[in-house]
């Protein structure tokens, strides 16, 4: 298996589970998320549109992975 990782040949998958309170986060396999964040009011609305969700989405998914 770390021969596997080695050569690039296997990753881990991060896991999202993006709650209407809370957003929890970290590493498929590890038992307790590595970061809990508030969820954004907004993703959490009822009857948000598409167009309106996704922006929204891309905004907070960039906070998670690059702060």
């Amino acid at each position: 298996m770390d021969k596997l990782r080695s050569f690039g040949l296997e990753q881990d998958a991060v896991v999202l589970e993006l709650g209407s309170r809370w957003t929890k986060c970290g590493y498929a396999g590890e038992f307790i998320p590595r970061h809990i964040l508030p969820t954004p009011r907004r993703l959490s609305e009822p009857g948000l549109h598409k167009e309106d969700y996704i922006p929204e989405l891309q905004d907070f998914l960039h906070l998670i992975y690059f702060q």
